[in-house]
């Protein structure tokens, strides 16, 4: 499940990263925080994607049961 999850938001990542660089190239330092924003939900979404592909982060782990 966590691949399915992390190729998914890899693949909503790679969306936000071609929609900052045309933003970036659009603009061209008018707006920089919409470019900043842009680029920290980017870098986000890719280091998401990577903890979730890997299994480092596993959202279904129950760990509830340790004793």
């Amino acid at each position: 499940m966590n691949i399915g999850m992390g190729i998914i938001v890899l693949i909503g990542s790679f969306f936000l990263l071609i929609a900052t660089v045309i933003e970036a190239v659009r603009l061209r330092k008018k707006n920089k925080k919409t470019f900043s924003v842009l680029t920290v939900l980017t870098v986000l979404g890719f280091i998401l994607s990577i903890l979730l592909l890997t299994g480092i982060y596993d959202p279904y782990a129950n760990n509830h049961n340790i004793q």
